[in-house]
């Protein structure tokens, strides 16, 4: 985390609240909310949230690998690269699925972070790609 003349802040992964929401991993990209304090080894964060600053996207569910652990969606943009655990509801998803999705720019690609699948009688969301990563 980088807090301006600060330089680098530690966390701790436990710390941040909602990271459950994006299958407990921090990615590059994500944007985070904190409170920094100081301590005898340098900045450190405490009250660490993730703040949904990212791509949102519609797309269906290209391939998804249970046994291997990630997927891809199929965007109109790209092919977006999953991991199983993101899915939401946790009984899981199938080719075809429509879903949408918070995306991260990573060095090998875009990653979703957050997959939402919807029923097959659900209206998808109405949305605009919200700018931001």
């Amino acid at each position: 985390m980088d807090q301006g003349n600060l330089g680098d802040v530690f966390f701790h992964l436990s710390t941040v609240a909602n990271q459950k929401e994006y299958g407990g991993s921090i990615l590059p990209g994500m944007c985070m909310k904190c409170t920094v304090v100081p301590t005898d080894k340098g900045p450190k964060a405490h009250l660490v949230s993730i703040k949904e600053k990212m791509n949102t996207v519609k797309g269906t569910i290209k391939m998804c690998n249970y046994e291997k652990g990630f997927g891809f969606v199929q965007t109109e943009e790209a092919d977006v690269y999953f991991r199983c655990e993101v899915v939401r509801p946790k009984k899981g998803c199938v080719i075809g699925d429509s879903v949408t999705c918070a995306v991260v720019s990573l060095e090998r690609g875009p990653q979703a972070i957050k997959v939402q699948v919807h029923s097959k009688d659900e209206e998808l969301p109405d949305m605009k790609k919200k700018e931001g990563a």
